[in-house]
């Protein structure tokens, strides 16, 4: 939950200075799973914006968005890509790490 808080606090710093509109969100394949939630979410205090989100890879999102693709927010499990795309210019506000991954191994218990 903390985590979905902090993207929320992140759309708000984005747009609360904008008027109502259209916001465009790239995100990652990996996010659709909770991408809708966090909608719901904003849309609880901003019903009048409309979002549209793109899903894909972070690579992919990244090409698209040095070639003009017009997004708003661009959500992506590699840092690399956004730190990339705030160092060449494209970013205009500081980037937002939501998550944190480890990973973990898991085994079926088997009966010697």
């Amino acid at each position: 939950m903390k985590k979905l808080l902090q993207i929320l606090v992140a759309f708000y710093l984005t747009f609360s200075f904008s008027f109502a509109g259209e916001i465009t969100v790239y995100a990652i394949g990996t996010m659709s799973c909770i991408i809708n939630d966090i909608i719901k979410a904003y849309k609880s205090k901003y019903p009048q914006d409309n979002i549209k989100v793109v899903t894909g890879s972070a690579g992919k999102g990244y090409n698209q968005i040095v070639n003009g693709a017009p997004y708003d927010i661009f959500i992506s499990a590699d840092m690399e890509y956004p730190n990339k795309l705030k160092q060449e210019g494209y970013a205009i506000s500081q980037v937002i790490p939501y998550g944190i991954a480890k990973p973990v191994i898991w085994t079926k218990k088997t009966q010697v």
